[in-house]
């Protein structure tokens, strides 16, 4: 655990100057709506969901695994976060399980399994492993099935790296890997064919405008790209199957994304209509929340795609006091109300209020005087359900 402190504290010391207000745009290319919640993932039943795949040959279904020390699992969820199937991994260690991503593979199966060990917090791994092995048909039947994994074990150019994303190039097969804790997150890909017993070096691509990337994904036609971090999602169009640094070397857009509880897991929807998160862990004793984000058309369409039974807030700076941010929030039946601040690593820094509400509308203030500037969430619970908005404190 003090290691685990240290590490923590290391990143926010690194990282405080860049995480202030990120000016990105909105997504021009494709818009999207939500969040919809779609399902629960029971709490207990997943340690940490520390990834997300959708499957290309069961419909509905996705991928997801635990995070580091625990069995070398990987689950199948239906589209309401229920766990149809567990895959035990016989020929795997979680040394750190980060993400999981599904592409194409060295036999004419239709698609493959790839689970990222890549994990690092304090840099310090001479090699990283991802394991790969061909998706299983599930059926009603096959609740649990023992499957074998080649490894694929890289180094980087580089030195050492923590990494928490992972995605394989339909167009090409190759397979991308993005750091976590630099300035600028760093992007490194291994050239197809990949061969298993053969360690190789990474290849450094290019720098992102990002930083602390959680979680990433390629869309099943290759022509998008969404990479996360615990505040914000971002969105890259690729033009006519242009190599993919040409992609990254564009200044993404940003797309709608709820933060959530240590939120480490995206992925595209087999279809591409939308995309799916969840987080790794629950907020206290709660179960976690399976997330959709669907294409609109904008405008009616966009406003369909959200939970009418979920907690609005809108937060704005005070017009007569700096430090002090006016927060209007939305609580639709009475009961409970806890709000609290984050940081950007979602690590509680302060409970603002609890009690209990009125249903309607609320206002209160938020007092963040003596916080130093940065990107800040502030988190609602109210009504059985949360929301979940970047605050930005930013002074002259």
């Amino acid at each position: 655990m003090p290691q685990i402190i240290t590490s923590l504290i290391v990143l926010m010391v690194v990282l405080s100057p860049l995480l202030a207000q990120q000016h990105i745009p909105l997504s021009k290319e494709s818009s999207f709506g939500g969040p919809l919640g779609v399902g629960m993932l029971e709490k207990g039943d997943v340690v940490e969901a520390s990834g997300l795949a959708a499957s290309q040959v069961n419909k509905g279904l996705l991928w997801t695994h635990d995070d580091s020390g625990n069995e070398p699992y990987v689950y199948g969820l239906d589209n309401k976060g229920a766990i149809v199937c567990t895959l035990k991994v016989s020929s795997a260690n979680n040394i750190d399980c980060e993400d999981i991503a599904v592409g194409k593979g060295p036999q004419a199966h239709p698609s493959y399994v790839y689970v990222g060990d890549i994990g690092d917090n304090d840099a310090r791994r001479s090699k990283i492993t991802v394991y790969r092995f061909p998706e299983p048909q599930i059926g009603t039947k096959d609740r649990f099935q023992e499957v074998r994994a080649d490894a694929l074990t890289f180094t980087y150019p580089d030195g050492a790296r923590d990494a928490e994303t992972l995605f394989v190039d339909p167009l090409t097969e190759d397979l991308y890997i993005v750091s976590k804790r630099e300035r600028k997150n760093r992007v490194y890909r291994a050239k197809a064919p990949h061969v298993a017993g053969l360690e190789r070096v990474l290849e450094f691509v290019t720098e992102l405008p990002v930083s602390v990337i959680t979680a990433g994904d390629i869309s099943p036609s290759g022509s998008e790209v969404i990479l996360k971090n615990y505040v914000y999602a971002y969105y890259w169009k690729r033009n006519n199957g242009e190599p993919l640094e040409s992609t990254f070397s564009r200044a993404p857009s940003t797309i709608p994304y709820m933060p959530e509880p240590q939120g480490e897991a995206i992925c595209f929807s087999a279809d591409a209509k939308g995309y799916y998160t969840i987080s790794e862990r629950a907020d206290t004793s709660r179960n976690v929340e399976l997330l959709y984000y669907g294409r609109t058309m904008g405008g009616e369409d966009a406003m369909a795609i959200r939970d009418v039974t979920r907690p609005s807030m809108s937060i704005a700076p005070s017009k007569d006091t700096e430090g002090i941010y006016d927060l209007r929030y939305n609580v639709p039946k009475y009961g409970p109300v806890k709000i609290s601040v984050f940081n950007y690593i979602m690590m509680n820094i302060e409970d603002v209020e609890t009690g209990t509400s009125e249903s309607g509308v609320q206002e209160r203030e938020i007092d963040m005087i003596d916080k130093p500037d940065g990107t800040y969430v502030v988190i609602l619970h109210a009504s059985g359900s949360y929301n979940a908005i970047p605050l930005v404190v930013s002074r002259p």
